[in-house]
């Protein structure tokens, strides 16, 4: 079932152009013989998978179809999909690398309110950072009610952890304002740096991209949408490929300092954040970094984040000391029930960061896993 147009990649050399895969590392045959068998109690037609080691993207393949239809095209590892939220680690990257050139302060106020007039409170705005923004601690809705409508802050800004698309807005508007260059445009010299030629936040290269086909959870069918203006939340296309190179360029040792300001601690979160019910694990510590999910136990220290457009979901977990990460894509609505069986046999048990997302988990006993409980 899978399609086997893997690629394996060393700092030497090319090992495969197509049908290839590495049986001499066992974490990469166990994701590459596991993932036929999620596809098959999945309503997702189909999936990619990068895998780096060392800080090296050795391995992507693609596995079923890129649609519902029996001659639908096969999933590739360039196969182009919808990140949906893994658009904010990007952003985050970019907002930092615009910090380190001087460009603006990440501690510095956005900006006066009449620039924002979506800003219900523009008194409580003016302690709004970047910072806060990459953080989500602005207390703003994940999304207003109404597109476009008014933003309301749920509590003093800087309080405490409130995911926020919204937020992601405010600052790539503010960044467009100070480098006169659209978010598309910002992405260009991160992208050309980490050789990524399927990424675009916005319509035009990404609108010539092979057509995409997700399930929805009631069944139909939607196809991959190409944003016509970029959102730094949520419009990322990209190849697992891609966004694997993303993901070993940011663990290169020329990315320290970068690392250093993305991965840092930054803000607690509480473990009923996404309405899980309980208390945090005892030895757990999961905060927010700036565009990155910081989990901490047993001396583990895992960078994560999960992108979920409804019918097209990804997820990338990342080992920070040992440089070992896992990037996958898949079309259809309950596609992130199985991050924790392809995450384990390369960066280890990321269960607990799923139950906090309250995604429920795959397992041998149901036929489909529901998504959210």
């Amino acid at each position: 079932m899978a399609n086997r147009l893997g690629l394996l990649i060393t700092s030497v050399a090319v090992l495969a152009a197509s049908g290839c895969s590495d049986n001499s590392e066992p974490a990469i045959s166990a994701v590459e013989e596991a993932v036929p068998g999620y596809l098959e109690r999945l309503y997702a037609p189909g999936m990619a998978v990068a895998v780096i080691r060392d800080g090296e993207l050795v391995w992507a393949e693609g596995f079923g179809l890129t649609g519902v239809e029996a001659d639908s095209a096969p999933v590739t590892h360039r196969t182009v999909f919808e990140f949906a939220s893994l658009s904010k680690p990007v952003f985050a990257a970019i907002a930092a690398g615009q910090a380190q050139e001087g460009v603006y302060d990440l501690d510095e106020p956005l900006g006066p309110a009449a620039d924002f007039p979506r800003i219900a409170d523009p008194e409580a705005f003016t302690s709004v950072t970047p910072r806060m923004i990459l953080s989500h601690g602005t207390t703003l809705p994940n999304w207003a009610d109404e597109a476009g409508g008014p933003l309301e802050f749920s509590g003093t800004p800087g309080s405490r952890f409130r995911y926020s698309g919204e937020a992601y807005g405010l600052l790539q508007s503010m960044l467009e304002r100070r480098t006169r260059a659209s978010l598309e445009a910002l992405l260009e010299p991160l992208a050309a740096e980490a050789g990524m030629t399927d990424a675009h936040y916005a319509a035009g290269e990404a609108g010539a991209a092979e057509p995409v086909m997700a399930v929805n959870r009631d069944g139909s069918v939607r196809p991959r949408r190409d944003a016509a203006e970029g959102h730094a939340a949520a419009s990322l296309t990209a190849s697992v490929f891609d966004y694997g190179r993303f993901v070993a360029w940011l663990l290169d040792d020329e990315q320290d300092d970068l690392r250093e300001t993305l991965f840092t601690p930054t803000r607690p979160v509480a473990w009923d954040a996404f309405g899980r019910e309980g208390e945090m694990p005892e030895g757990v510590e999961i905060d927010w970094g700036l565009g990155w999910g910081l989990y901490r136990e047993d001396g583990r220290r895992i960078a994560f984040h999960w992108g979920d457009n409804g019918a097209f979901k990804s997820f990338v977990a990342i080992d920070i000391d040992r440089r070992d990460a896992i990037v996958y894509a898949a079309n259809g609505w309950d596609g992130l029930c199985v991050a924790v069986p392809l995450a384990e046999p390369v960066v280890g048990d990321v269960g607990t960061i799923t139950d906090w997302l309250n995604y429920s988990r795959i397992d041998s006993g149901s036929p489909v896993c529901p998504d959210r409980e």
